[in-house]
């Protein structure tokens, strides 16, 4: 797996997944990017560990590289799957990104998720974003942050924007208490590893052995489990695990 971070002038995807300690290339050795991309290539210089990879923005005031960049970079990490390269390529990227932006390299993306809190600035905000995405030749879900958020919510904004809600997810402690002990949020169990697994699953990438198309099994819960009133899924999440629709790429937009 190989994570683009796509949010210039932040604290860099490296720092979140906790690889801001290992040498590799960053987006600032690609300043000069020009033309095709040599994905097997870059995908050997990046920092990475436990076969995830990343290609971060760096913290040295250096101006990040356009969009031709990251389309060049997008479509060459997508073509190297074919070489035995990526079996998933994920796009990290800020609304910037999504709305008013160069999207040549979008015919790459096979999902995207669309993350937004359940306020209503946000749900404002989400409203902008959804419709940048119409027209796109790529399936869409939402991915709602909020503690308890009610089914009636939920039932509201599929209908308002036409998008199902895959999934909401409360807030997890356990994210910053990783992020302040070098641990790539998610190794353990709470919301956010059984969000980033609902996720997958809808992607068709394996999460473990129980994984099947039950509800349960979206989440990551074992067999047996009661359910986790923190997370709830969507009533659209098991439509789209049982389309088994071979999706290799995902774009997250917050």
């Amino acid at each position: 797996m190989v994570a683009v971070d796509g949010q210039p002038g932040g604290a860099g995807l490296d720092v979140v997944l906790a690889l801001d300690h290992v040498a590799g290339v960053r987006w600032p050795d690609l300043a000069r990017l020009r033309g095709a991309v040599d994905g097997p290539d870059l995908m050997a210089r990046l920092p990475g560990s436990d076969g995830v990879s990343v290609l971060a923005h760096g913290r040295d005031g250096i101006p990040p590289p356009g969009p031709e960049a990251l389309a060049a970079v997008v479509v060459g990490l997508a073509a190297a799957r074919r070489d035995g390269g990526p079996d998933l390529v994920v796009v990290d990227a800020s609304r910037e990104r999504t709305v008013g932006s160069d999207l040549t390299w979008w015919p790459c993306v096979d999902l995207v998720v669309v993350v937004a809190g359940t306020g209503v600035l946000e749900l404002a905000a989400l409203s902008s974003v959804v419709a940048a995405l119409d027209g796109l030749d790529a399936d869409a879900v939402l991915v709602l942050r909020g503690e308890r958020v009610p089914g009636r919510l939920c039932d509201d904004v599929e209908d308002s924007l036409g998008l199902p809600v895959l999934l909401t997810v409360a807030h997890d402690p356990k994210v910053a208490r990783d992020l302040g002990r070098g641990v790539a949020p998610g190794s353990a169990s709470g919301p956010m590893a059984r969000a980033a697994a609902a996720v997958l699953t809808a992607v068709g990438m394996p999460v473990g052995r129980s994984v099947t198309t039950s509800r349960d099994a979206l989440l990551g819960i074992p067999p047996g489990t009661r359910p986790d009133p923190s997370l709830d899924v969507g009533r659209s999440a098991e439509d789209e695990s049982a389309r088994g629709t071979d999706r290799r790429a995902v774009w997250r937009a917050s």
